[in-house]
């Protein structure tokens, strides 16, 4: 059977091109993990999560995640929380943010509205991008040379008799698009002589190329921890008890009162 020169080419492309379980270096990626469009069950301490593929191509330059909570029943568009990532940004910092602790890194934050077993119908807003980009022009005016998504959202509930919050098994990397942004960052130039700008253009997320493991939710699951000073705790996010202090009170006090009997048969030993 004689190959043509097509059916080479074909051939090749399925080698070159991206599958689910790659994203190219050059692509930055952010991935909604948690909330979905579901009803969960009234929490402790409800998580908001993403993840950040190629996190070492991003941190060169200035990105943001950002993130606005409001009430979806509420015919007043207030907001009930707001927040970013990296926390630590300066706003005039629109370069850099150092060397990458991670990657990939997870953002996650514990919105107070969603703290405590509350409940509510909730709309979670969000955009991804870069505050500096040169594939716009107008260098005297770096505000138009932002590149972001539109602000996306996804409606969710907190209610009793919803379904336990499980971060691992309730992540589906098969997920709609509007819940992954990614850009491709080209090689940077250097504007007005002082910064590094890069080219960056929107293209196809890849979600299921993000390596969201166990260890992730155990770091999430020890921030709540730590948050609610409940170290002694040792179960996941969906079984915080009501009051982290009270639990571990009751278990110094089990082991003060253990110890306080070994005392005593100790004092009655000696008299003996």
């Amino acid at each position: 059977m004689a190959f043509t020169p097509f059916f080479f080419i074909c051939l090749l492309s399925l080698f070159l091109t991206p599958t689910a379980s790659q994203t190219p270096s050059s692509v930055v990626e952010a991935d909604l993990i948690f909330p979905h469009n579901e009803t969960y069950a009234p929490m402790k301490y409800f998580p908001l999560l993403w993840g950040l593929q190629n996190a070492t191509t991003a941190y060169p330059y200035g990105f943001t995640l950002y993130w606005r909570l409001r009430l979806a029943d509420s015919a007043i568009f207030v907001f009930e929380g707001d927040g970013r990532f990296p926390e630590n940004q300066d706003w005039d910092d629109m370069y850099s943010h150092g060397p990458t602790p991670s990657d990939p890194i997870f953002f996650h934050d514990f919105p107070l509205k969603l703290r405590n077993f509350s409940t509510g119908h909730w709309e979670l807003a969000w955009r991804f991008g870069f505050e500096y980009n040169c594939s716009l022009t107008d260098p005297g005016n770096p505000e138009k040379h932002s590149a972001r998504q539109p602000w996306n959202s996804v409606i969710f509930a907190i209610d009793e008799g919803g379904k336990s919050v499980d971060l691992l098994a309730d992540w589906d990397c098969e997920m709609e698009p509007r819940r992954a942004v990614a850009f491709e960052v080209s090689p940077p130039h250097r504007i007005e002589s002082t910064q590094d700008c890069p080219v960056v253009n929107h293209t196809r997320p890849h979600p299921c190329a993000l390596d969201f493991t166990a260890e992730a939710v155990e770091n999430v699951t020890a921030a709540a921890r730590a948050l609610g000073r409940c170290e002694e705790f040792e179960g996941g996010l969906a079984d915080f008890p009501v009051n982290c202090r009270n639990f571990g009170m009751r278990e110094s006090i089990e082991w003060t009162g253990m110890l306080g009997v070994l005392g005593l048969v100790w004092v009655f030993v000696g008299l003996l």
